[in-house]
């Protein structure tokens, strides 16, 4: 994030007399290269140190096409782009023990 996470002071005799930490911050937004390119293609939101959602561009185009909601810790909802038109055609919706109960069709 490009802030000093540790710092030391060192005075003349070269040993040292003082070390900060910055504490720990669970991130909000973490960005993933998923396709070994280098290219940024996964986004996972968090809050209070929990992931809740995740944007995913799955076929390398550059456009998101997978979104994840996430529930108390597990998979609640996957919403995919299978016609390429920028936005949900078919949803999957999970149960609170991580089984599939039910697929929607969006058009």
């Amino acid at each position: 994030d490009g802030r000093v996470d540790r710092w030391e002071y060192y005075p003349s005799e070269a040993t040292v007399a003082k070390t900060g930490l910055r504490p720990f911050q669970a991130p909000e937004r973490v960005e993933r290269a998923t396709r070994y390119d280098g290219k940024v293609s996964r986004w996972e939101y968090f809050e209070q140190g929990a992931l809740v959602r995740v944007e995913e561009d799955t076929d390398g185009d550059g456009k998101i096409d997978k979104w994840e909601t996430y529930k108390d810790g597990s998979l609640a909802e996957m919403a995919l782009d299978t016609d390429h038109l920028g936005k949900p055609s078919r949803r999957l919706i999970y149960k609170s023990d991580g089984s599939l109960d039910h697929v929607e069709t969006l058009h």
